[in-house]
């Protein structure tokens, strides 16, 4: 398990510019995980995802009760959108 704290990003203008935020990232000790989505992620992806990590920049993702229960058993101490 990694120190580093966890980040998903699921925004897709994020992630269509992904590689020049991780100078930011990194810079902040933040380890990154950026799937690859078209739109959104469905809530099973969501909750297969979340517990792993410590934070998530929200795109249009279905960001359920479900989800956040998932990600609060787990890491997830912030969300964004």
């Amino acid at each position: 398990m990694s120190a580093l704290p966890k980040v998903l990003v699921t925004c897709p203008p994020m992630l269509g510019m992904i590689d020049s935020f991780q100078p930011l990232f990194d810079q902040q000790g933040w380890q990154v995980t950026a799937p690859k989505v078209v739109q959104t992620l469905s809530v099973e992806e969501l909750i297969e995802l979340l517990p792993q990590h410590d934070g998530w920049i929200i795109g249009d993702d279905p960001a359920t009760r479900a989800v956040f229960e998932a990600g609060q058993a787990g890491r997830l101490k912030a969300a964004v959108k």
